[in-house]
């Protein structure tokens, strides 16, 4: 890996980290949800300084190039976020809709209420 690709990884991930950082610091991502980019973050840091890790993998997982490795890693960690993003999604929308209704069967009751006090 050519020094100028590390020095850029490397600039990279800090300043992922720090609008990261920045994010949660101004309640714009909770920090459960940032854990994930932060880890995310530091494997690119650690990848730009010591790029030996990556061909070290990919000579032991059979891949050709080092690319092929980490292309096909960084593809995995995101479907997988993609994923249970999806998933975090749907359980709020069920959500969403179990608190619309029980908000309409509440509103009904108010107005049978009064209705009965008229």
């Amino acid at each position: 890996m050519s020094l100028a690709l590390r020095i850029l990884l490397f600039l990279g991930a800090i300043a992922l980290f720090v609008f990261l950082m920045r994010s949660v610091r101004k309640a714009n991502m909770r920090i459960e949800d940032s854990l994930f980019w932060i880890v995310l973050s530091a494997v690119i840091l650690l990848l730009s300084v010591v790029p030996d890790i990556a061909t070290t993998l990919s000579d032991a997982f059979g891949f050709i190039a080092p690319v092929n490795f980490i292309f096909l890693l960084f593809i995995f960690i995101l479907l997988v976020k993609g994923y249970l993003t999806s998933k975090r999604i749907s359980e709020l929308d069920l959500k969403i809709k179990e608190l619309t209704q029980q908000l309409a069967i509440d509103k009904l009751n108010h107005h049978e209420r009064e209705e009965r006090e008229d």
